[in-house]
């Protein structure tokens, strides 16, 4: 957060300056100000992923991944989920 509040605080005082006398520093200034900020939304806004690798291990399907999800599915695609997951647990227990 010291990041952002800085680069705030230089945003405004570029702003300050363009207000009073614009020149190319105060532009470059906020320019730079701008960008830190832009990249500190991107980290802050890109997509949550749930997959975490692991070690290669064995595929064992157990009751409780139909039991919940970390994540629910699509509206309307609730059913076909649940099929999906039910045909894992079928085709795990005969193969």
């Amino acid at each position: 957060t010291d990041d952002l509040d800085d680069s705030l605080r230089n945003l405004s005082a570029a702003m300050d300056r363009l207000r009073q006398q614009p020149d190319p520093e105060a532009f470059k200034q906020q320019i730079e100000s701008l960008e830190k900020l832009i990249g500190a939304v991107m980290v802050f806004d890109r997509p949550d992923s749930s997959f975490q690798p692991s070690l290669p291990r064995p595929s064992v399907l157990r009751g409780e991944i139909l039991d919940e999800s970390a994540n629910p599915p699509l509206p309307g695609y609730e059913e076909s989920v649940k099929r999906y997951y039910e045909r894992l647990v079928t085709d795990g227990e005969t193969g």
